[in-house]
């Protein structure tokens, strides 16, 4: 049986104040099932220079936005692979944090591990995979695997980048077997941090600013243009890998599956500028 807690998402709450002052406390909640020490200390280090003083508080998810809107709250962070291509009403992507290489994980229970087959799994094992990107490119190069939708039927599971760096509780005696983005490719922004504020709060993104990273926001902004493109859905099959190269070009992994049943279909594109790239990935998978 695999138990493992799976993290779809986590949440930073921070005080409103137009000057921050040495001695005040700035608040920083966590969703309240997600709690983890490895959390924490991701989340504090890029805050310690810009945001001194920093609390830590549980949240819940439900209450997250309309504190925000109500100026309860002055700014959420979220994983950015999970928020709207089109922020909500009222509501701003403000900074993206420096993202690592988005590595998913499978992890295998020991009785379903095969190290001479694809992925070192055992024929027709069951996998769980919490997106639909992962089943559609785990199927396309393992056809005989199965999908289920229970995590205690599952042989194995697929991790995305955050809860595989950032795991919720520990995870024993299983085999861990990291997924190469550029071979399964995760969804669109996977591996960032987006800062959300209300979009008429000025002295908030101000504060927020020098945390922003260009390099991250340039690639993850191909990615996700690619899903606004095809509608915008986060639960669209849909893979994106965007990196920059030594030689200062942008590459592009790509998979998509359109319809049920549909072959997969994957590309590769490399350009010299991000100018029309979505553009050009999205018309290579685009559906006729």
């Amino acid at each position: 049986m695999v138990a493992v807690f799976l993290m779809d998402a986590f949440y930073i709450c921070i005080r409103k104040e137009n000057n921050i002052p040495l001695e005040s406390r700035i608040r920083i909640g966590i969703d309240e099932q997600l709690w983890s020490a490895a959390w924490l200390e991701a989340l504090i280090l890029p805050l310690k220079g810009q945001l001194p003083n920093v609390e830590i508080h549980s949240s819940a998810f439900d209450q997250l936005h309309p504190s925000l809107l109500r100026g309860d709250l002055d700014a959420v962070a979220h994983p950015l692979h999970l928020c709207p291509v089109v922020p909500p009403d009222g509501i701003a992507y403000s900074a993206l944090l420096p993202r690592e290489e988005p590595v998913s994980t499978l992890l295998i229970r020991p009785g379903a591990h095969q190290a001479t087959a694809l992925f070192q799994l055992k024929d027709n094992a069951k996998v769980y995979a919490p997106h639909p990107t992962f089943s559609a490119q785990l199927l396309d190069f393992r056809p005989d695997l199965e999908l289920t939708p229970r995590i205690e039927h599952a042989d194995a599971i697929v991790l995305g980048p955050f809860e595989a760096k950032y795991p919720s509780d520990p995870i024993l005696q299983l085999i861990s077997v990291p997924l190469n983005p550029r071979e399964v490719c995760p969804p669109p922004g996977s591996g960032a941090i987006v800062f959300q504020t209300c979009a008429d709060d000025l002295p908030m993104r101000r504060s927020l600013k020098p945390l922003h990273h260009p390099e991250t926001s340039a690639l993850t902004n191909v990615e996700r243009k690619v899903l606004r493109i095809l509608g915008g859905n986060l639960r669209e099959p849909l893979g994106v890998f965007c990196e920059r190269d030594r030689m200062g070009n942008y590459q592009v992994w790509v998979c998509h599956a359109p319809d049920s049943g549909q072959t997969l279909i994957r590309e590769r594109l490399a350009s010299s500028t991000v100018f029309e790239l979505a553009e050009r990935v999205a018309a290579r998978i685009k559906p006729a």
